[in-house]
């Protein structure tokens, strides 16, 4: 009785352990399976996380789902290639499933997606052992595929060839067929230096011997045996290469790049196939190394041109062109700046469309780099290619040209602050293209001042001379002397020696005597001062040498850069120098000046600073201009003057002509007044309400004061036409009418505000000026405004461009702060608008 009690108890405990254990494991399955779910929304929202994806396939293997296996496996293939252990960890499982024909063709394709991957024997050999399953027409297929690549494999081709033998041998019916098939493909494999092909060699005569006899032809075993000698020859020179590979650590990427190049290099003797196959178990062995993807890019284009497999030989990865691998690199190393810049001249080289090319730059800058750099290096590339792509004859693609240069140079500032682009990369090829190719040497002067003031361009003598050559070459000698004369103004230039030879050298090239002697005069004082600097930073360094000497051992140490004097000093000095500043070192030149005249001068701003007498007569042919001098430049990109004229009645009429175009700026025009506490400080218009006056905004930039004329003329007549012009010459869409009578005013605005002219709808009102001292209300600050302060105070990057190069229609392309982040589509339109 008490061991049928206790038989009844054990199985109570066994089916309530059971339950228990089957109440985990469903507990376990619902937690899996909302951690698909989980990471299937992460995915959905970034798809560019690697990691994500494999925790996927990691969680559907555990649910031993294979519905959600092979789901995981379409996603991750889609972004990323799978690694031959992720395959084979996979394809195991679907050979198992796959019975019928056309479970077996749809596995087919699972396999070559896999092997279009990566190189892979291992999976070639699962491949292999499909075709016991298969029908005639699959596993000459599968064979196709495999021998003519997997075959050249050292340490395991001879596998794949055997593997081919037993199966082939089952099939052929014909005896005499298949003695004479074996026979062949044992000559190739045996002509090929693989592992253990001694032992290869032993089969094939054994073979010979059991078939040989019923052969058509004899076969010539000395020919063979020369071929096969030659053979042995090229395997002692892949021997050790192979060997020192297999002995590698997984992780020593480098030193494997390496012995795989030296491989091939040596080893000249080895056929195109088998050299190929050593390209793909590199980049398999180091898919994330960029250089192996760029080196095998550049075997393939260096190929002999002729080359092509044997007609038995049509496998896919030797019909593989560059644009085919580079699209694989990327698809591993999709952080590549060198591949995407690789895959930019591919197509060009091909002569693909602009809008292929832009689908490359669209790629690259999708990707979340940590610095500013290949991002710059990419833009730099794109922008080379429509420089070249570009027909500068064509205004508007001119102007899509110009709009690339101005979204890379913004987008990088938006996206990186102060870090973007240090060296103004961007900027300094803009300003070339300007000075050559777009022929507007005014822009192109003007971002060149741009790169001299940023960052600490202003103190490199290279990029002086650089931008001195650019003036010469396309602005004459004047404005060239400008730049030299510049340069050897800035405290703490980087070489001044090799500043003074270049100006010296231009000087007895393109100068005169008069302008030698006063280079050799500027550069004298300016080595001498050097010099002095130098002998005494010298005595400063060698005394401060000598007294570490003096200290005891355990006082010596080296002062940290944020402790040490001589830093502090030095610092303060190139804070002090920064590179708005170096400007204002440009002070007047020391003249006499007779002040007795001020009654018939004018003062003359927003010059250009190459503007010459002869160029204020020719463009103020009303009024006699009998000097002019130059006394400094204003903030970088102008000068201004004194202009004298032969009376008092010119100087009136001087001041009527004030904001005339010069040069492509507006001259202001005003009063003599040295003293500047007897200058009027007042506004120069009118603040209050002018019933005579009109302001019309929203104009066509191409509106000319004889268009005005033509629409407001019928409503009275008109005194003054004026058009608003920024400092550099350039439109902003407004104007100010001013009529004889109040009355024709009210009328214009009753019938003319917001109608459409000249393409544009524009606005009429009578003019009401803004108080200069008026302050418009500011906003409450919120979070996001402060956001906001915060990344316009890391940089302003537009600022940075001047504003006559910089285009309206760029503004849809707001910082991230202020708008969402841009789509691939509204990515596609700015940049080929």
């Amino acid at each position: 009785m008490e061991e049928t009690k206790m038989s009844e108890d054990d199985s109570v405990n066994e089916v309530e352990s059971d339950e228990e254990s089957s109440s985990e494991s469903v507990d376990e399955e619902i937690k899996l399976s909302q951690n698909f779910i989980t990471v299937l929304q992460k995915i959905s929202s970034d798809s560019k996380n690697y990691e994500d994806y494999i925790l996927l396939l990691d969680i559907a293997h555990d649910l031993n789902d294979l519905d959600k296996i092979r789901q995981s496996i379409e996603l991750f293939s889609k972004e990323f290639p799978l690694s031959p252990e992720l395959w084979m960890k996979y394809l195991k499982t679907e050979v198992i499933i796959a019975q019928t024909e056309e479970e077996i063709d749809n596995l087919i394709k699972v396999f070559k997606k896999a092997l279009d991957d990566y190189y892979s024997v291992d999976i070639a050999l699962e491949y292999a052992s499909l075709t016991s399953r298969c029908s005639d027409k699959q596993a000459k297929e599968i064979w196709d595929d495999l021998i003519p690549v997997f075959g050249y494999d050292y340490w395991k081709g001879r596998l794949i060839w055997k593997a081919w033998r037993d199966d082939y041998m089952k099939r052929e019916t014909d005896q005499i067929e298949m003695i004479r098939k074996v026979v062949k493909k044992f000559k190739e494999e045996l002509l090929l230096p693989l592992h253990e092909m001694q032992l290869t060699y032993v089969e094939f005569r054994e073979f010979l011997e059991k078939f040989g006899d019923q052969l058509q032809k004899p076969f010539d075993r000395e020919a063979f045996e020369v071929e096969v000698k030659d053979t042995k020859k090229i395997l002692q020179k892949v021997k050790p290469f192979e060997s020192k590979l297999s002995k590698l650590d997984n992780k020593a990427h480098h030193e494997r790049v390496e012995t795989f190049k030296n491989y091939v290099d040596e080893c000249s003797e080895l056929e195109e196939e088998y050299v190929q196959v050593l390209y793909e178990r590199m980049i398999t062995a180091c898919c994330l190394n960029e250089t192996v993807w760029k080196a095998y890019i550049e075997y393939i284009q260096n190929r002999a041109s002729d080359w092509a497999p044997l007609e038995s030989n049509k496998s896919k990865i030797f019909l593989q062109t560059d644009l085919d691998i580079v699209n694989r690199g990327l698809r591993n190393c999709n952080w590549s700046a060198d591949l995407y810049i690789e895959k930019i001249r591919i197509l060009e080289t091909k002569k693909e469309t602009k809008e292929k090319v832009q689908l490359v730059l669209e790629e690259a800058t999708q990707v979340q780099y940590k610095s500013p750099d290949p991002l710059v290096k990419v833009w730099i590339e794109y922008l080379t290619y429509l420089v070249r792509s570009t027909n500068f004859n064509e205004e508007k693609e001119t102007e899509i040209l110009r709009n690339n240069f101005n979204l890379a140079w913004n987008s990088l500032g938006w996206q990186f602050g102060n870090l973007a682009d240090c060296d103004c990369e961007i900027l300094k090829f803009w300003g070339r293209i300007e000075y050559s190719k777009l022929n507007d040497h005014n822009q192109g002067k003007q971002l060149w001042n741009t790169v001299m003031e940023s960052n600490d361009n202003y103190l490199k003598t290279a990029l002086w001379i650089e931008y001195a050559k650019l003036e010469h070459q396309y602005k004459g000698t004047d404005a060239a002397r400008w730049i030299c004369k510049r340069a050897l103004k800035v405290h703490d230039l980087n070489d001044v020696p090799s500043m003074v030879s270049f100006w010296l050298r231009f000087e007895r090239c393109h100068g005169t005597l008069e302008s030698l002697k006063a280079c050799q005069s500027i550069c004298e004082k300016v080595l001498k001062q050097h010099n002095r600097k130098f002998s005494s930073n010298k005595r400063k360094s060698d005394n401060f040498s000598k007294e570490k000497d003096k200290e005891p051992n355990e006082n010596k140490r080296k002062l940290p850069e944020d402790e040490n004097p001589q830093h502090k000093k030095k610092f303060k000095e190139d804070t002090k120098e920064a590179a708005p500043k170096y400007r204002e070192q440009e002070k007047a030149e020391e003249m006499e000046i007779d002040t007795t005249k001020d009654h018939v001068r004018v003062f003359l701003s927003n010059l250009d600073i190459t503007v010459t007498l002869k160029d204020l007569q020719d463009t103020f042919p009303e009024i006699n201009v009998v000097n002019f001098n130059m006394i400094a430049k204003g903030k970088g990109k102008t000068g201004f003057g004194y202009a004298e004229l032969a009376s008092e009645v010119d100087v009136r009429k001087a001041l009527r002509l004030d904001r005339r175009l010069l040069s492509g700026r507006p001259v202001f025009i005003s009063p003599c007044e040295r003293d500047k506490t007897h200058r009027a400080h007042g506004f120069k218009y009118s603040t209050n309400i002018e019933p005579k006056k009109l302001f019309v905004k929203g104009l066509s930039y191409s509106a000319e004061n004889d268009d005005l004329q033509k629409l407001f003329g019928p409503f009275g007549k008109i005194v003054d036409i004026r058009i608003v012009m920024n400092k550099f010459g350039k439109k902003k869409g407004c104007a100010y009418i001013e009529f004889e009578e109040e009355g024709p005013v009210k009328k214009a605005v009753m019938k003319l505000d917001q109608i459409e002219f000249m393409g544009k709808k524009i606005t009429v009102a009578i003019s009401e000026p803004p108080k200069p001292d008026s302050k418009a209300p500011q906003p409450p600050i919120t979070q996001n405004s402060k956001q906001m302060i915060a990344r316009t105070e890391q940089k302003s990057r537009i600022s940075f461009i001047p504003a006559s190069v910089q285009k309206s229609n760029l503004t849809a392309s707001a910082p991230p702060s202020s708008q969402p982040a841009m789509s691939n589509d509204d990515f596609r339109k700015l940049i080929s608008k």
